[in-house]
């Protein structure tokens, strides 16, 4: 019980890492992009 409890618990993690990681990524570019409009003007 305890090992699918943590397999749960690790499966669950991993999708919100993911998530997390993709709505920073979004983030940066975001960011990134601003700074070169920054740049080009």
């Amino acid at each position: 019980v305890n090992m699918e409890a943590s397999g749960l618990i690790t499966s669950k993690e991993r999708n919100a890492m993911y998530f997390r990681a993709c709505v920073i990524e979004v983030l940066n570019e975001q960011t990134f992009m601003n700074r070169f409009g920054y740049f080009n003007e």
